[in-house]
Parts: C-alpha cells; structure tokens; sequence
C-alpha cells in the first residue's frame, strides 16, 4: 500500500464517507430538502456533453510527468485499454500526490461522484491492482477554463468528501447538491506502486427524489468481459435500480475476450472479490468460444472464492446470447447450458439471451452492433433483465413519456465501444417492448433455476436443446 503524505488544501473540516450512497451535513449548502438521488446524467461525460475536458497530474502512458489533457478519462469508455495511470515512479519527478480532475465547460449543480479504477489486465499485466485508496473528492469556485494543464494544479479546491476505502471496483460517493464547473479527486493513498483511473464521473441531482426514501444499499459485483462493459451495462442496471427506488450500487471487473475460468485466476478478479459486502455476484463467460465444459470450470474454479469472501451473497448467472451469424443454432444452448449451473450451484439466471432473440425475431430487425455486441439498446435490455432476476417481486415498469426522457438520459450516459452511437431519445414503444419481453424471461426461466432436481423444465424461445452433462475435462 503506497502512502503519501498530504497537507490538506481544503477549507474546513473534510467529511468522511463509506462506500456508496452517504448524506452528509452541509453548512455552505443552500439546499433545505436533504439530499436528493442522483440523476440519470453523467455531467461529465464528453460524448454527451461537448465541452467536458479531462486532466490528470501525470500520465505514465504518455510519457507526461506534469499535468496533462486526458480525453479518456471522461469518453463513458470502462473496458480495461482505456485508463490513465499516474506516472508515480518517474526516477527524476515521480508523482507524489496523484490527482484527476475533470472540467464540466460551464458551473452545473451535483450530488455524487464515481470513481472507476481500472488498469493491471493488459496482456502483460504491467500495472496489477493500481487503484486509489483514500482520496478526495473537490471542486474549484473557478469558472474559467484552464488555459493550459498546468493551471488546474494552481486552483483553490474545497474538499466536499473523502474516501477512505477504495478498491479495484468503482465507487459511488453522494453528498448534499453542490454547484461548480470543475470536479477533481485527490489521491492521498493508492495501492502497490501505481494508481490508474478509467472514468471519473459526476452526476446531475435528480429532485423527485431522496436518498432518505431509499431502503439498505444493495451492493452488486458484476465480474464478465466485453458483454458486460460494452455500453457500461453494470452501469445502465445500477441506474434502472435507483429509478426504482432500489439503493443499489454496481461495480465491475471484466477483460474483453476472457472467460470465467481466466477470472479466477486472476488477481484483478480476486482482489475485488475479497473486498467482500456484496449482495449480488454476476457471473459472465466468454461468448465467441463458449461451450459448456468451459463455463463449468469457470464456475467450480470462481464460486468458491465468491462463497468464501461473500457468504450470503446470491449468484447471478448472466446469459448472453451467441454470435450474430449462429444465433439461429446456438441462442438454446447457450440458455439451457447457463439453466443447468444456476440449478447446480443454486443461482439466480438473468436470461438476457432470451429476450434479445425475441425481440429481434418479433421486430425482424437486428439489434447487434457486430457479431458480438449489443447496440445501447440491447444492453439496456440486459440491465433490465437483470432487475427483474435480482427483484423478481417488483412489477413489469410500463415507462411514461416522462420516464422516456429520463432512460434516454441513462442509455446516453453510458454510450461506449458502440458504433451506433447514442440517440437524442429512444422510442417509448421499444424500451416498454425490452421491459416486457426482460420481464417474461425473468419470470419464465426462474422456477426451473430454482428446481435443483431438475425436474422443472424450460424450453427456449430459440427452440429445443438436449442438454449433455460435463465434467468440464473435456
């Protein structure tokens, strides 16, 4: 654990929080309503909003030593090639007190930060682990742009939180609504000998809401590859949650292209894991080379080190679809197989395969993005199959125009890796038609999930599988 020394900036006392949604005192604050939950916008996130630009005192991975322009930081990309790492072992001017901040182009009122770590899962593993640990969250009473990187370092920040234990997954922290154009956090303790971030969010207040509404924090660990990063679907769950009135807080280790089986091997995947508190664990194999002796190595290597770490925390078996060119023959398969481990190992199914391939096959239109991956509507759909499976008692949401605008708002915020892009507002019709069809798979697959003899059965909508049982030598 690297420790840095710090002499604190900020004016007045710091206010200490935990992991997630946290309220807070707030003499400054003119705000008499408490705090409210969090909007449906990341504030800055580039791709949304033109004018956001991102900075960081250092970047190793472009040879920087002194502030610098990081784009990255705040383009809503968390697959793992998209980090900035501090360059804190520089020989001859090693970053000491790494910070990352983010310029939201004009002043604009938030209630909560995420900070999403992310580096140590390169080929060659180069940076493990490197995330903050304690840090603070700021903002500057500046409202001018910086003219050049170097300026944001000179900038009066007033400490508004501070975390005290950071991990590899991200962390949601909320306060009281504050109101300024520049974002940052400092990093007074970070682990091993590098600190890297992937994103730094912000997020607008949403006041038809407060956080005091909201029951115990629900803490989900979603651990999968592309599938689950692209489009931040971890991300678009977490938000439906909230719109719901659900306290849930997601966090992700995936790798694109690596299975379950790799997961458990690795350190990354272990060290959030063991940081333990979670409610939810989502299981996520590989898809391109999926077959079922794979998933049930992955299961029998990786649950156990869930089960140790997470003793009450329910499994999650998320189940993608195939390939585009072989979803006719294989969309079954990939069901039944998934059906078969959530029955072995007593989990939960989230059959996001299913209703893809219905709502493909009822619209006659394809909602891939290539031959893998979802566009952002289908990995909403995703995130909304899994709230059904996780809250199986909550009803069918039938979303209003009003609704309309606030999802649209969610889906655009976490546009990533697609080329599609985002749309200025998604269609009621088809986001209700994901609600149903996410629902009806949910609620289908789930007696035969929980039937560990087997005797329950469940046929896809893609047609009939017979299921061969593996030891998973094979």
């Amino acid at each position: 654990m690297k420790k840095i020394p710090f002499a604190l900036l900020a004016l007045g006392s710091a206010i200490i929080f935990s992991a997630g949604l946290t309220s807070c005192g707030d003499a400054s604050s003119s705000q008499a309503d408490g705090v409210t939950l969090s909007g449906f916008s990341d504030l800055a996130n580039s791709k949304n909003y033109s004018a956001v630009k991102g900075y960081a005192s250092s970047n190793l991975r472009q040879s920087k030593t002194s502030p610098v322009s990081v784009g990255n930081l705040t383009d809503g990309d968390t697959s793992v090639q998209s980090y900035i790492i501090a360059n804190t072992t520089d020989a001859s001017n090693p970053d000491t007190h790494p910070w990352f901040a983010v310029d939201l182009g004009e002043v604009k009122s938030f209630n909560k930060v995420k900070v999403t770590p992310g580096a140590g899962q390169d080929a060659d593993v180069s940076y493990p682990d490197a995330y903050p640990v304690k840090y603070k969250i700021q903002m500057s009473k500046t409202t001018s742009a910086a003219a050049k990187p170097d300026d944001v370092a000179t900038f009066d920040w007033i400490t508004i939180a501070e975390v005290k234990d950071g991990t590899l997954s991200s962390k949601s922290t909320s306060f009281e609504r504050k109101a300024s154009r520049w974002v940052r956090i400092l990093v007074d303790e970070y682990n091993g000998d590098y600190c890297a971030l992937l994103e730094l969010s912000v997020f607008a207040p949403d006041a038809t809401k407060s956080l005091d509404s909201l029951g115990k924090e629900i803490n989900v660990l979603f651990v999968g590859n592309s599938l689950t990063y692209y489009n931040n679907m971890w991300n678009l769950f977490e938000g439906i949650s909230l719109f719901k009135g659900k306290n849930v807080h997601a966090t992700a280790v995936t790798y694109g292209g690596k299975s379950l089986e790799y997961h458990s091997t690795s350190h990354n995947a272990e060290t959030a894991i063991k940081a333990g508190n979670f409610d939810f664990v989502v299981l996520q194999d590989i898809c391109g080379s999926f077959e079922n002796a794979k998933l049930e190595r992955g299961s029998a290597a990786i649950i156990p080190i869930v089960k140790e770490a997470n003793p009450d925390a329910k499994l999650v078996y998320y189940a993608t679809w195939p390939k585009n060119s072989v979803k006719e023959t294989r969309t079954a398969e990939f069901t039944i197989c998934y059906l078969n481990k959530a029955q072995k190992y007593e989990a939960l199914i989230a059959p996001a395969g299913e209703a893809f391939y219905d709502l493909s096959k009822t619209n006659g239109k394809s909602y891939y993005d290539d031959d893998t991956h979802p566009q952002p509507v289908g990995s909403f759909l995703s995130a909304c199959t899994m709230f059904y499976t996780m809250f199986p008692q909550e009803a069918q949401i039938t979303f209003s125009d009003k609704d309309v605008i606030k999802m649209s708002a969610l889906i655009n915020s976490f546009v990533s890796n697609s080329s599609k892009g985002k749309s200025e507002s998604y269609d009621k019709a088809l986001l209700n038609q994901i609600s149903e069809l996410s629902y009806k798979y949910a609620h289908a697959i789930a007696p035969a999930a929980a039937d560990k003899t087997g005797a329950t059965k469940y046929t896809s909508v893609a047609g009939e599988y017979e299921y061969v049982e593996t030891s998973g030598d094979e």
